[in-house]
This record gives structure tokens, C-alpha cells and sequence, in this order.
């Protein structure tokens, strides 16, 4: 499985992002969370809130989630991370099932 971890500055464009995903059958679900981020920005201290999301997909749509969440990410600077990770068989199945290649 391929997961997706980034950040938004609010929960509206994290659910957007995620549903965009979803109905497009590039992801199959994802999970979004308020947190606290600290940061450097333009050499001064940040913290603010914002809202995380793990989105899971397989590596045949990891490409095409990236583009997108890219395209329609509002920050100069996104956190994107990727990684391919261990699934159960029947999560694996039911990814299967639900995304196009």
C-alpha cells in the first residue's frame, strides 16, 4: 500500500482534497486531524493550527494522487510525504477494489 501524509491550514480544503481523490478512484479513503505545527517560515517562528491526512492508495495511483494534491494544495510549500507500507490482505483486496488503474 502507498500512503500519503500532508498537511492543510483547515479542515474544508483537507476534506476537499480527500474527496477529490476518493471520487476520482486514485485514493480509497483517508483520515483527517487537527494539530499543532511549529515551523520556520520567512525566518520567523510560526505555530498555528492545522488539519493532517493519511491517504492510502497502491502504487499505481501514487503518482496521479500526488499531481492532484499539488495542483489543488493552496500552500508556496507543501508537506508531501510518501511510503509504501505493509497491508492485511482483505485491506489490500478492498484497495484493489476500489481504485482505477
Amino acid at each position: 500500500m502507498s500512503l500519503i501524509y500532508s498537511t492543510f491550514p483547515d479542515k474544508e480544503i483537507a476534506d476537499n482534497i480527500l474527496r477529490s481523490l476518493i471520487e476520482q478512484k486514485i485514493a480509497a479513503c483517508g483520515n483527517v486531524w487537527q494539530s499543532s505545527s511549529m515551523y520556520t517560515w520567512n525566518g520567523g517562528f510560526m505555530q498555528e493550527g492545522e488539519y493532517c491526512s493519511f491517504i492510502k492508495t497502491l502504487p499505481f495511483c501514487l503518482e496521479k494522487c500526488l499531481i492532484h494534491i499539488k495542483k489543488l494544495h493552496p500552500y508556496d510549500v507543501p508537506c508531501i510525504l510518501t511510503w509504501e507500507t505493509n497491508v492485511n490482505t482483505a485491506y489490500f483486496e478492498w484497495l484493489e477494489s476500489v481504485l482505477t488503474r
